[in-house]
């Protein structure tokens, strides 16, 4: 009998983009990857940086990265974003990343 092991969940934490370049290959094939957004497209990648944080340009220009994963949940938004911000955002993703996208609702 055959055995495959397929890492079910993935969290990131509170962290910068660059963890998606350091990450176990198994980590980007799990079923689902939870990964912080902290700002989007009022905020420059450069101030999200030096912030520590990660911006949803940042996610967009590493969509490849995410290839084998099942689902990609966002979560760790800005306060000054509402859902509606967020769903937008994230339209405007490339389509292999949007498509698989989702987000843990704020409270706006």
């Amino acid at each position: 009998e055959d055995i495959f092991e397929v890492p079910l969940f993935t969290f990131t934490g509170d962290t910068e983009a660059r963890v998606i370049d350091v990450m176990p290959k198994r980590a980007l094939q799990s079923k689902v990857v939870a990964i912080e957004c902290t700002f989007l497209g009022d905020v420059t990648v450069a101030e999200a940086e030096r912030k520590g944080h990660v911006h949803i340009d940042q996610l967009a220009a590493r969509a490849d990265a995410f290839a084998e994963v099942g689902s990609v949940m966002l979560y760790h938004f800005s306060k000054r974003y509402s859902n509606g911000d967020i769903e937008a955002a994230i339209t405007k993703l490339p389509a292999s990343l949007r498509d698989k996208t989702t987000y843990l609702p704020v409270g706006k």
